[in-house]
């Protein structure tokens, strides 16, 4: 456990406690130069790594901090708020999402016509698979295309820029596109490409993919990812989904959701909206009746039968979804 708010710590000397197995640590807030996520994790968990079987639990930040920390969002408005306003998804549902696991093989003429159907069966977000990496050009291809079959309808397509580069001329093209929602690997592009994109990009919202993140769990908690997470202005961001028949998991997942909305970090930033994937029409009512309709669920698998997707399925489990939601 990291904090930063103990006003007798200076530059040259950090406090430090060891209890139960845990150390605490104050830093003054002096050590950190506005770096953000990336300065950020390199203080607090970077030199962590050549200290043997240490892991970074948690960490917290004063109020001075956390503003001198944070990639500002694009609105004061809460993303959950603008994205069901602009989709049309009452208040009291969840959004519903689902993976495009065709990229590699299908057209983006085919793929488009697959977002649409997605669309009209209940589903308001069809994102990139994470292995799916294109370059600048094919993106915006990609975007137009299924921009296009999407035509009117209220649900939205995130590409995934992970294999982009940072071209002025693509990102005024992304900008124009009409796409709200773009996917990043966070472990692969790294922390400042975030913050350079959110600041270049200042109309589009940033879904957070951790893929990698299980390499780096043995020295860094979930918690600390996802409030660098949040400062970094994620709008969308990955917390796993529990197994519901376990009591731990529920508590530990509920603590996650806590540590998007710490209102510590109210000031600076709007919470994260929690992403959990792999749901099934089994679980996705119960997951949404434990920790409200303040979600995205994801689901991949659950439609799909010999590679092929099976759309009363997926008329189920939005269903089931909506149900789940409801008093």
């Amino acid at each position: 456990m990291i904090e930063t708010s103990d006003p007798g710590t200076t530059f040259a000397k950090a406090n430090a406690q060891a209890h139960d197995g845990q150390i605490s640590v104050w830093i003054s807030e002096e050590a950190f130069l506005g770096g953000g996520p990336t300065e950020l994790l390199t203080q607090c968990w970077g030199n962590l790594l050549d200290f043997g079987d240490l892991r970074l639990e948690d960490f917290s930040l004063n109020q001075e901090l956390v503003e001198k920390l944070t990639v500002q969002p694009v609105s004061r408005k809460p993303t959950l708020s603008r994205l069901r306003e602009a989709m049309q998804v009452p208040g009291n549902q969840p959004l519903l999402g689902t993976v495009l696991k065709e990229s590699n093989y299908l057209s983006p003429q085919a793929r488009g016509e697959l977002t649409a159907r997605y669309a009209a069966s209940g589903v308001h977000i069809v994102k990139e698979d994470e292995t799916y990496t294109p370059v600048n050009s094919q993106v915006l291809r990609d975007v137009e295309a299924i921009q296009s079959c999407l035509g009117q309808a209220r649900a939205l397509y995130v590409p995934n820029l992970s294999g982009c580069s940072l071209e002025r001329s693509f990102l005024e093209d992304i900008g124009q596109s009409g796409i709200r929602v773009a996917m990043i690997n966070i472990w692969i592009t790294g922390w400042n490409w975030i913050t350079e994109i959110r600041r270049r990009l200042p109309g589009i919202d940033i879904w957070f993919h951790r893929v990698g993140y299980e390499s780096l769990a043995p020295s860094l908690g979930m918690i600390p990812f996802l409030r660098c997470s949040r400062l970094a202005g994620a709008a969308f961001v990955h917390v796993g989904t529990p197994f519901l028949g376990s009591e731990s998991e529920i508590a530990r997942t509920a603590k996650r959701i806590a540590a998007l909305n710490d209102h510590s970090m109210d000031g600076s930033s709007t919470p994260p909206i929690p992403v959990f994937s792999k749901t099934t029409t089994e679980t996705v009512g119960e997951l949404v009746h434990r920790f409200g309709p303040d979600l995205c669920a994801m689901a991949c698998g659950e439609f799909r039968e010999n590679r092929r997707i099976i759309w009363d399925r997926v008329r189920a489990w939005a269903k089931k979804a909506q149900s789940g939601a409801q008093p």
